[in-house]
């Protein structure tokens, strides 16, 4: 039987094989049998598995709840113009005069028109969509529709810019809204009345539950 202490000079000389801490082969020694070899482990101890391997994913997209834009459907809306035009001009025709007791030969009364012209300035707004293509490959692992998803959220804020301004006009231009407008009546404001409200009657009965036993 070959003996690793005599092989091992002319392994490391002739064949360059340097095999430190050896000092036999598996068979130059008997192996015990009364007692299993114990292996011990190297890795961490765990008895899991990644988290994500148990999540789930709800496909359905939840849309998060935003304040209703409400003004066009109160007020309506109309387009005068277009983007080029800085101001627009809206004519108002007022009648005036007055009326007397008919007579043969009475030539009293007057009717008359007057016009007027009153001016609103334009405002222009705009925001931007921004996205990548890592974003959108990312996002579509996601089952997302990311470029669907940016240009909805621009109107949507577009649209909530719309509405702030039907409603309040735009500050240092002579564009107001439908609360604001000087040539609009004054918003009536509701009135508070506190009162303290008195019950009269006998208490209402309250019912418990019971338990009978027979």
């Amino acid at each position: 039987m070959a003996s690793f202490r005599a092989e091992a000079p002319r392994l490391a000389m002739d064949w360059g094989i340097n095999l430190r801490g050896v000092t036999h082969y598996t068979d130059e020694k008997g192996v015990a049998l009364d007692a299993a070899p114990v292996f011990g482990a190297v890795t961490a101890p765990n008895s899991g598995i990644p988290a994500i391997l148990n999540t789930t994913v709800d496909p359905q997209l939840i849309r998060q709840l935003i304040t209703p834009t409400k003004s066009e459907e109160i007020y309506g809306s109309e387009k005068k113009g277009d983007r080029t035009n800085k101001t627009v001009m809206f004519p108002v025709i007022e009648s005036s005069g007055y009326a007397v007791a008919y007579g043969d030969y009475e030539q009293g009364g007057d009717s008359s028109a007057n016009a007027n012209w009153v001016s609103r300035q334009s405002f222009h707004f705009q925001t931007w969509a921004k996205y990548g293509d890592l974003e959108l490959e990312m996002m579509g692992t996601a089952s997302i529709p990311w470029v669907a998803e940016q240009r909805t959220a621009g109107v949507s804020v577009l649209a909530k810019q719309q509405n702030l301004i039907n409603l309040f006009g735009v500050s240092g231009l002579e564009n107001y809204g439908a609360l604001n407008d000087p040539a609009l009546p004054a918003a009536i404001t509701a009135s508070v009345r506190e009162r303290t409200a008195t019950r009269h009657g006998p208490a209402p009965a309250i019912l418990t539950p019971s338990t009978s036993i027979s």
